[in-house]
């Protein structure tokens, strides 16, 4: 998911957090997904490492998880765009996220005077690193009391200043927690972080991950020394999407290197992480290819052309500030009007990922793979660029091939590997961008894939892994419900306040 192109709403149209359901009605839902689709006094890791003795917030958190409960997705709904009257919505997982992602900006993570832009240099030989430059790190000082320390990394796409999934995030573990210290980073594909010039792309997280965490451990201890934070700061990490995956990347290298004293003695939570790339790709390219077959224009996204399709959708109430429109595009009205709008976001959130994502991606320069992108231009006036091609014919094989070794898809290799601190996964099994097209699109109820089956349930065979699997929440549309995230929040890393 991603999250660029409005600007956020001024100070005074901003609020605490609301984190209760009783007072999610009073949320000013949103802000800027359009933005990216348009349109420890914590808890210990023995408590953590055996489920049995998971803390009671977590499991009361997954019990009363909303979208699982008979017509929880329509008691959701009202709460944040109170119909006239009661009525059922119909559930839909790509209007969910369009909207979770909306509403999850407005949130005030804390003025512009409390963060601050943290160039973090390379510490290493300079032919070690993977990002040619400093990696900006977007730091908020706490609490001089405060020990814990939090990593937020947004999903691949989610730019800082759009605040998709962090603002939300950062206004509650900043009230939950007595104002910790936070570390954000936007997502690893966004132009942030492709103007960093990264060596090659990422044909996974492994290289990102090894590269930043050598700088966020330089950073920590300098900051240590420097006395920002404690010496005996306590940090945890937490991750969306890609960003998620790339949560896991960092707690695996931090076995690797200090199995015995981890940067990362909070552990971590993985908020719908990338789990194998071939069945997203397969998702995102099939969605595409249904969308090619009916004749949507390729150019037709979320968040363009600008005119006249975005124009004429604010002036119909559609905008990067208020999630109720999209979220009423669910209501059982059998109109043709309502229809056509709701199958119209439904496949320009689609074609968001290939016509925006992929194509700024690819159009990157790589200074160790500087034909890559002459080669995904030539894809594209082809009409053949999509993520098959590019990562599959272009970015795995060329890793393969400087390598001389094959390059992991899946991520359970490195859930396998985070064998001490705690991890959390979540992950909705009608994700709409990492499991199944939106049955809305293919016309056909999905069934959850079995390589996702089948990783998620090794995963949980492992004593410091907690796995959520929810039937319903598509890809973090849960997170509209902030009960859940709070709950998530201090049950995993404890009470807090």
């Amino acid at each position: 998911m991603r999250g660029g192109g409005f600007a956020t709403s001024s100070r005074g149209s901003r609020q605490r957090c609301l984190i209760t359901r009783s007072a999610m009605r009073a949320i000013p839902t949103a802000l800027t997904l359009l933005s990216g689709i348009f349109i420890a006094a914590g808890m210990a890791a023995s408590a953590m490492g055996d489920p049995a003795h998971a803390p009671p917030a977590l499991d009361h958190a997954e019990r009363d998880f909303i979208l699982d409960h008979d017509d929880g997705y329509s008691r959701l709904i009202q709460g944040l765009a109170p119909p006239e009257r009661a009525v059922s919505y119909r559930y839909s997982p790509s209007i969910l996220t369009i909207a979770a992602g909306i509403e999850s900006c407005r949130y005030d993570r804390g003025g512009a005077s409390t963060w601050h832009r943290e160039p973090l240099p390379w510490p290493g030989a300079p032919g070690d690193r993977y990002y040619s430059r400093d990696v900006p790190a977007h730091v908020h000082w706490g609490n001089p009391l405060q020990k814990r320390v939090f990593v937020i990394l947004g999903s691949s796409y989610s730019t800082w200043n759009r605040g998709t999934w962090t603002n939300k995030t950062a206004c509650m573990l900043r009230e939950r927690f007595n104002d910790p210290h936070l570390v954000a980073f936007a997502g690893f594909l966004t132009p942030e972080f492709l103007g960093l010039e990264a060596r090659r792309p990422a044909a996974n997280t492994e290289e990102p991950a090894r590269d930043l965490y050598a700088r966020l451990r330089a950073a920590l201890e300098e900051w240590k020394r420097a006395g920002r934070i404690p010496r005996d700061a306590q940090v945890g990490i937490i991750g969306f999407s890609g960003g998620a995956r790339l949560a896991v990347s960092l707690l695996a290298e931090d076995q690797r290197r200090t199995a015995h004293a981890p940067l990362f003695d909070q552990g971590g939570i993985a908020f719908s992480p990338v789990l194998d790339m071939p069945t997203s790709y397969g998702v995102l390219d099939g969605a595409n290819a249904e969308l090619d077959q009916r004749g949507f224009p390729p150019d037709s996204a979320l968040t363009k052309p600008l005119f006249p399709a975005l124009i004429n959708a604010l002036f119909k109430g559609y905008s990067p500030f208020n999630p109720a429109p999209f979220l009423r595009l669910t209501r059982p009205d059998t109109s043709s009007e309502l229809h056509a709008r709701r199958r119209e976001t439904i496949n320009r959130f689609y074609r968001e990922f290939q016509t925006v994502d992929l194509a700024t991606t690819s159009d990157a320069v790589y200074p160790d793979a500087p034909e890559l992108r002459a080669a995904a231009r030539k894809l594209r006036e082809e009409g053949r660029l999509n993520y098959g091609n590019y990562y599959f014919g272009l970015v795995l094989k060329g890793g393969q091939d400087a390598r001389g070794a094959q390059v992991e898809t899946s991520l359970l290799p490195e859930i396998a590997e985070v064998r001490k601190p705690p991890l959390y996964l979540v992950f909705a099994k009608d994700d709409p961008v990492l499991s199944e097209i939106d049955p809305e699109l293919s016309g056909k109820q999905g069934r959850f894939p079995d390589s996702l089956r089948t990783m998620l349930r090794a995963a949980r065979r492992q004593p410091n892994v907690r796995v959520f699997t929810p039937e319903h929440g598509a890809h973090l549309g849960y997170l509209l419900d902030s009960s859940y995230l709070n709950s998530a929040l201090s049950g995993f890393f404890g009470q807090g306040r």
